[in-house]
């Protein structure tokens, strides 16, 4: 009788023992992959904020180019060669810096795209920021170019009138021209001014937001959106913004430290800008839900 209990026993005892150690396998291996994960969510992290960091500082190298295209707006019809010069070395040194920090977003892009999601918020605003340096650098060039050929036209011509009445007439008719190309080389400049200050904001309920793709399953502008739906502004002059609700939530992520939300006399509520390089620091769009 106990040689056949010891015989049902035994297979039992083995079962058990092969189910332990399994289990055992199991947690380790999981405890593997958590290790993986936490290294990887680490470095995604790390990416994340070195590409925030790194785009906050290509903002701050554009924003200097729109200085420049603004001291050439005011240089507009003048002979001030050395001012020009100094614009134009400016422009050099701004490309050069836009280009070798370009290269640095590209490698932090890889980096960041290889532990995340590459068709998230940020992955967005990067290869907008990135648009938007080619621009500049050809916009820089253009420049560049247009004023050096300025300067030599009004050197030559300037030398030149000196002879008869009739040369200094058909002379400084070229002489004009010249100047009418640099204004219309500081027209350029002032629209690229413009358009480099321009936000764009929408403010609607949670169900007008969905309407437009604007929010979808609680992610805002993850989807191809109704733009028309979105208000242009200047971020130079931009500092309140009525929302006309007595509830209000800004979606979009701008710096909590950037902004304050005011409520007037009749309960209703305005965001108020305190500090517009930070709150427009990461991206030209605004999203507020209401009600």
């Amino acid at each position: 009788m106990k040689k056949i209990l010891l015989a049902i026993a035994l297979p039992t005892l083995l079962i058990t023992a092969c189910s332990k150690e399994k289990e055992n396998n199991a947690q380790d291996t999981l405890q593997q992959q958590a290790v993986v994960l936490n290294e990887r969510l680490e470095m995604a992290q790390d990416s994340k904020d070195s590409l925030i960091f790194l785009m906050s500082d290509i903002y701050s190298g554009i924003e200097e180019i729109n200085v420049q295209e603004g001291l050439l707006y005011n240089l507009r019809g003048s002979e001030d060669g050395a001012q020009r010069a100094e614009i134009i070395d400016n422009l050099s040194r701004i490309k050069s810096e836009l280009q070798a920090k370009q290269a640095r977003l590209d490698q932090l892009t890889q980096q960041f795209n290889a532990t995340n999601d590459k068709n998230g918020q940020l992955a967005k605003e990067v290869a907008r920021l990135k648009t938007v340096i080619s621009q500049k650098e050809a916009k820089i060039t253009e420049l560049t170019n247009q004023l050096q050929n300025a300067k030599q036209e009004i050197t030559a011509l300037n030398e030149k009138v000196t002879v008869t009445e009739e040369q200094v007439k058909t002379e400084s008719a070229a002489k004009e021209v010249a100047i009418a190309k640099a204004d219309s080389a500081a027209a350029v400049n002032q629209k690229l001014v413009n358009d480099a200050n321009r936000v764009f904001y929408a403010i609607g309920t949670k169900k007008e937001l969905e309407k437009n793709n604007i929010l979808h399953k609680k992610k805002v502008l993850q989807k191809e959106y109704n733009s028309n739906y979105f208000k242009a502004s200047d971020k130079r002059s931009l500092q309140v913004i009525p929302c006309y609700n007595k509830k209000v939530k800004v979606l979009t992520g701008q710096p909590a430290d950037s902004y304050r939300i005011e409520t007037t006399a009749d309960g209703m509520k305005s965001i108020v800008i305190t500090n517009a390089a930070r709150f427009w620091g990461t991206t030209n769009f605004l999203v507020i839900q209401v009600g």
